[in-house]
């Protein structure tokens, strides 16, 4: 019976372990108003970041583009968190597309775009006017941290 036990226990731990290895990562997070505002947020698995925005809405009355782009390197702690946050969620469970079966246009023209890679595979999820119930608990805790992050790291 303890070996039983032992063993089961052993297994438990072997697949949890390598259903959390966060190894060789691609992702990014984008929030668009249509031909008005982009802002991207993205991060490899090498502790590099990239916050990327872009005034559509402003860039036209001057006539130019002028996007703002800010790379850095994350801290030990924020690399930490942030993985932590992105082993909770199973993006390649996740649907392809929430909220576009839905007419409603009250905040139908903003889109979320999410780009996952890791280990050959790789996962986009499209994000329209949504009820958030729809969307794993764990994406949530996600997105709060980039926006946390996003604040902290503005010019």
């Amino acid at each position: 019976m303890i070996v039983i036990s032992t063993i089961s226990a052993a297994l438990v731990v072997l697949i949890a372990g390598c259903r959390r290895q966060l190894k060789d990562f691609s992702f990014s997070y984008s929030i668009e108003s249509i031909h008005n505002y982009k802002q991207t947020i993205s991060f490899e698995s090498d502790r590099t970041y990239k916050i990327e925005t872009h005034n559509y809405y402003m860039d036209n009355f001057a006539r130019k583009k002028a996007p703002v782009i800010l790379k850095g390197t994350m801290t030990d702690e924020e690399f930490k968190e942030m993985k932590k946050l992105m082993r909770n969620i199973n993006f390649y469970k996740m649907k392809d597309a929430y909220g576009f079966e839905s007419d409603d246009e009250v905040l139908g023209n903003i889109l979320y775009h999410i780009y996952f890679s890791s280990k050959d595979k790789t996962k986009y999820i499209s994000i329209k006017n949504t009820d958030i119930k729809e969307l794993p608990k764990n994406y949530l805790h996600l997105v709060d941290f980039i926006n946390t992050f996003v604040t902290t790291h503005k010019e």
